[in-house]
């Protein structure tokens, strides 16, 4: 077992074990996918189309109030909340393509799923970025020694999965580019994620839906 370094707090060990895939599943990914798994077999979607835009926030609006409910453990989201958080990232995921009109009208088209599942993924790259973030960050900014000594187990660890420019990067490089470490290593865990089938099989990839059992 590695000794932990004096004021460090953690261990190389530690680090690299909290940003594991395994860890990250369970922590992060796992929890966003039952989310999206549960509202589809709710009876808050009974087909893969939206009759009007009322029915469309109100699908939004009764995912986003779920994911509340089993991510952070509230219950007091408002629907202008529920649905404005929403929108902003459906702006983002759809800004080549107009925006939230876009994602509506897909959903008329019967592709509601296809939003929802979007939307889930985005959050969840979102917050598998937010946990590597506040795992790293708990090496001390000032203490480039350990962050070298983490660049080095990492590369050892994780380096095929590093991004093209940062492969061929010494640790000490790395340990001077944490933040592209960081987000490196989201990107990658994002590459390496499951096929869409198994990240929520209540539902097909194509546009014929299926009601989970």
């Amino acid at each position: 077992m590695a000794e932990k370094k004096k004021g460090a707090g953690e261990t190389v060990e530690d680090i690299l074990n909290a940003i594991d895939q395994d860890n990250l599943n369970e922590k992060v990914r796992n929890p966003e996918r039952k989310v999206l798994v549960d509202y589809i077999k709710s009876d808050e979607i009974k087909d893969n189309k939206v009759a009007n835009f009322e029915d469309f926030r109100k699908k939004i609006i009764g995912y986003m109030k779920l994911r509340e409910k089993q991510i952070m453990g509230g219950d007091k989201l408002s629907d202008e909340v529920a649905y404005g958080r929403a929108a902003n990232l459906l702006n983002q995921i759809y800004k080549n393509e107009g925006g939230i009109e876009s994602a509506y009208k897909k959903a008329r088209k019967g592709e509601i799923m296809k939003i929802l599942t979007q939307l889930a993924e985005t959050m969840e790259r979102v917050e598998v970025d937010s946990f590597t973030t506040g795992v790293m960050s708990k090496v001390d900014p000032l203490d480039f020694d350990m962050h070298v000594k983490i660049a080095e187990a990492y590369k050892e660890r994780f380096g095929k999965f590093l991004p093209k420019k940062l492969k061929s990067a010494t640790p000490q490089v790395l340990a001077g580019q944490w933040e592209s470490l960081i987000h490196g290593h989201a990107a990658a865990i994002e590459q390496a994620k499951q096929s869409l089938e198994q990240y929520a099989p209540a539902y097909s990839t194509d546009k014929t839906y299926k009601k989970a059992a």
